[in-house]
């Protein structure tokens, strides 16, 4: 979790250490060596003594055996499980039945990937061409990528699957209006839009924020820290909003086309 965070404040996406960290498995056990068979067995024995006289005798014996065993053989080359990751691994959105929200997933995995939503009345999902991905992402040729549509508030799932491996994350999807959208525009745009307004401004579209609940975001644009202590970069974080501007701002920072994406 840790790392994820990282990556959604610091704009950095997975990488496939990242991935790994996160979703690897460890690499399946070796086979035990086969049992072999039963050694045979030796023996010897002494004679007896005779009645009314003495005799002697002896015995010998021999056995032989043979056996064969089998155990688990080492896993072939190549087999051991895949990376099983999908990003964000809890996606927040929302749904104002005005504006478009949109939020991008990722995986690792390998091959065709299909992407699905639980309920597809809430949101849909497509897979995004690697030519549609914006250079600073594709450029981590170990990432798939797809694009998540809401349809309505609610909660849910989200599946990658590639016929051999599966991941699934958690989807929230929060109901807004298109007052509170209209509210929090106007806030952004009087004190966020300067620094990250524009192609060169730092990004809170949903390609970094979606891993983050509203509270979240309420939180460190008036403290200027997240919950778990990290502090943001900017001196100036932390502005004092109505309750108004609170409802809002997430309102319109979700509804913010995921950048760089076409």
């Amino acid at each position: 979790m840790t790392i994820v965070k990282s990556w959604t404040r610091l704009g950095v996406v997975a990488t496939a250490a990242l991935a790994c960290a996160l979703g690897c498995s460890s690499p399946a056990p070796t086979g035990n060596p086969p049992a072999g068979g039963s050694s045979g067995g030796t023996g010897t024995g002494s004679g007896g003594t005779g009645g009314g006289g003495t005799g002697t005798g002896t015995g010998t014996g021999t056995g032989t055996g043979t056996g064969t065993g089998t155990g688990m053989p080492d896993a072939p080359p190549g087999s051991e499980p895949e990376p099983v990751d999908l990003f964000p691994p809890t996606t927040y959105t929302g749904f104002d039945g005005t504006h478009n929200f949109l939020v991008p997933l990722s995986s690792s995995m390998t091959g065709t990937i299909t992407w699905t939503a639980s309920d597809p009345t809430v949101a849909t999902v497509v897979p995004v061409p690697i030519a549609n991905v914006p250079p600073e992402l594709s450029q981590y040729t170990d990432l798939q990528w797809a694009m998540l549509t809401t349809k309505k508030a609610g909660t849910g799932k989200v599946t990658a699957a590639n016929g051999t491996a599966t991941a699934t994350a958690d989807l929230v999807i929060t109901a807004y209006t298109a007052d509170q959208y209209t509210a929090g525009q106007t806030r952004y745009m009087a004190t966020c839009n300067a620094c990250h307004g524009g192609a060169g401004g730092v990004d809170h579209s949903p390609t970094i924020l979606a891993f983050n609940p509203d509270s979240e975001l309420i939180l460190a644009i008036t403290t200027g820290a997240y919950s778990d202590g990290y502090v943001l970069r900017a001196p100036n974080h932390k502005f004092t909003l109505t309750d108004v501007e609170k409802a809002g701002l997430p309102a319109y920072i979700r509804a913010i086309p995921p950048k760089g994406f076409k």
